[in-house]
Parts: structure tokens; sequence; C-alpha cells
């Protein structure tokens, strides 16, 4: 008895073993969960809250990034084009905030005096303005954020110590999206008026257009449309085999000094390749849907870009099968009922306007 006892234990440990997760990973997560998911959640990262989030995920990714250099023996930091937009970034930043002479300015804004009549050469003056940022102060919050965004990005980066790792970051970044995407549709049908209907921001809310938490519906719009491939990754990637977790496995005993076991392929695997089309399909649905409601141009040509080379990659595979062709199909239908209910006038309008502004931009 006390055999089968022991047998069972070990069969449900050796299951257990293949859905747990290392250090390393959660390590891993937790920045970008931090940054991805919740930071969004402060009015896009614009509230104290998001900005908050952003730090502790700063703070996080150098967690992790110490962590996997320990375990690993390599604390090292291994240079990249990473670096030199990081370095580029700060010293534009450091140059609007560097006090310079009052000619040097004069010569760089000659229009200075008529924005600043006070703090400019006049009959009276408060002052000689001696920076290029009108707003000095901002400029440094900005900086700030600047750099919890390098240290949040660099260290990532330099913790990435396989294929499996980016799967899991693209993994988060489209669950974010589609969640994103769902809350803001939702909002908007249930809205009333505060955000996540509880909070109140002045002179905006969420009754006329989709726009999710975030407090400018560009912004959200260009959220979706950066995560939305994300999600064709998601939709569309094919199940590994046992051969390609042998080989993801061996890559990452290479580069990490020590075997570990392929827990991104395994949990990824855990939803049929039916199933996760249909799923993605519709998630994909719901963010386009989202994205055309939040009445942004730059949003909705960023997302037809997306589509666009989307539907050449698919082409150029061979994986729009009959299947696939069929669920984009009622996803366009779904997608054009929803919006003959809800805007279709209003989107038709905002998307005239495109060409117009196009023309706008570019004769200026």
């Amino acid at each position: 008895m006390s055999e089968r006892v022991r047998a069972r234990r070990h069969h449900r440990s050796a299951q257990s073993t293949g859905w747990a997760v290392s250090p390393e990973t959660c390590a891993l997560f937790t920045p970008i969960v931090l940054a991805v998911v919740l930071m969004p959640l402060g009015m896009g990262g614009r509230h104290p809250v998001g900005q908050l989030f952003l730090s502790c995920a700063a703070v996080a990714a150098a967690g992790a990034w110490l962590f996997r250099s320990y375990h690993a023996n390599d604390a090292g930091w291994q240079f990249s084009i990473l670096d030199v937009l990081f370095a580029a970034g700060i010293a534009i930043a450091g140059i609007q905030v560097i006090p310079i002479s009052a000619g040097l300015i004069k010569s760089i804004w000659p229009h200075l005096s008529t924005l600043l009549p006070c703090w400019t050469d006049g009959s009276w003056t408060l002052g000689q303005w001696s920076t290029l940022s009108l707003t000095p102060g901002e400029t440094f919050v900005g900086i700030g954020i600047f750099v919890a965004q390098i240290i949040l990005v660099g260290c990532i980066f330099q913790s990435i110590r396989s294929s499996q790792d980016i799967e899991r970051i693209l993994l988060v970044i489209a669950v974010a999206t589609g969640l994103m995407a769902a809350l803001g549709v939702v909002q908007y049908l249930t809205s009333n008026g505060n955000y996540l209907w509880f909070y109140e921001f002045a002179f905006n809310d969420t009754r006329s257009i989709v726009k999710g938490t975030f407090s400018n519906r560009n912004h959200y719009a260009s959220f979706l449309a950066i995560g939305a491939g994300s999600l064709v990754w998601w939709t569309f990637k094919p199940n590994p085999t046992k051969q390609d977790s042998n080989t993801s496995s061996q890559e990452s005993s290479r580069s990490s000094g020590r075997r570990r076991r392929p827990l991104g392929t395994q949990i990824a695997s855990g939803i049929p390749a039916e199933h996760r089309l249909a799923i993605g399909l519709v998630a994909l649905g719901v963010t386009t849907f989202a994205a055309l409601l939040s009445l942004s141009r730059g949003g909705t040509m960023s997302l037809a870009v997306v589509g666009l080379v989307t539907t050449g990659m698919l082409l150029k595979t061979k994986r729009i099968t009959p299947k696939v062709a069929g669920g984009f199909l009622t996803v366009i239908l779904l997608l054009g009922t929803a919006l003959t209910i809800h805007g279709m006038d209003r989107v038709n309008r905002r998307l005239d306007t495109i060409w117009p502004y196009l023309v706008h931009i570019f004769s200026e």
C-alpha cells in the first residue's frame, strides 16, 4: 500500500514539475507584468500610480538581471545598439535642461521672446531664461521616466537567455493587449463616464470613444497596434514538436551553463492549436473593434499596416488554410455587424479625414 502511495506521489510530482515555474522565469516575468499589464492601468502610465508601476518594474528588472547574472556566474553587460540609443536619448534630454547663455539660446531659438517676453530682453524682465526647455520641471520628470525605461528595457534585454524567454515576453504582451482591448470595449458599452467605473478624470470621460484606461485615444490605439503583432504570433504559431523542445532546451542549457526544463514550451502547448486559433482570432477582432472605435487615425493606420504584413506573411508561409480563412471571414462579419450597431458612421467620417490629414502633414 505504501509503495502505491509513493508511486502516486511521484507521478503527481512529475506532472507538477512540468508546469512549475523556475525562479529565473519568475524574475523575468515580474517586471514585464508590471510594465505591460499593470502600468497601463494607471492612465496609460501618465498617472502617478502608473509611474510607480514603471519604477517598480525597473527595479524588478534590475533585480532579475542581477539574479540571473549571479546564477550564471556572468555579471558582464553586453554592449548593444540599445546602449547607443539610450545614451543619445539622455544626451538630448540633458541638453534641454543644462543652463546656457542667453545669446546661445537666442541664436538657437530666435522666437523665444514672443513666448517668454518677461524672461528675455525688454523694458522690464523677470530674469534671463537659461534652458532650451520651457518647462524644465516637467523635463526633469520626463528624464526620470526615461531612465526607468532604460533600466527596464536594458536589464530585460540582458536577462534574455533563449528563444523561450522571448516567447514568454511575447505571450505576456499578447495577453495584455487582448485584456486592454476587451476592457476598453466593455467599459465603453457599460460606461458611467469614469475610468474603470470609479475614477473621474478632469475634462475626460469614457462615454464618447473607446480608450480603455488611457487618457489619450491615440496612446490607447497605439498600445493595441503594438501588441497586435504578439497576438498574431500566438494565434498562428505552430505547436512545437518534441524535437523542437529538446533543441530549445539544449540552447537554453548552453546559454545558462546548466540544463533547464523547457517550461515555456510545455505551458504554451497546453492549448490545442484549434482552440488557440479561435481564441486568437476573437482577440484580434476585439482589438480591431476597439482601435476603430477609438477614432484614432494614427492607430488605425498602424493596425492596417499590421494586417497587411500579417496577411503577406501568412500567404508566404502558406498558413492560410480553409479553417483559417473561415475564421477570418467569421471575425470580419462579426466585426462589421458590431460596427454597424455601434458607430459605423463615426468611424467612416473619421477615416475619411485620414488622406487630408496626411496631405496637411507633408505639405507643412
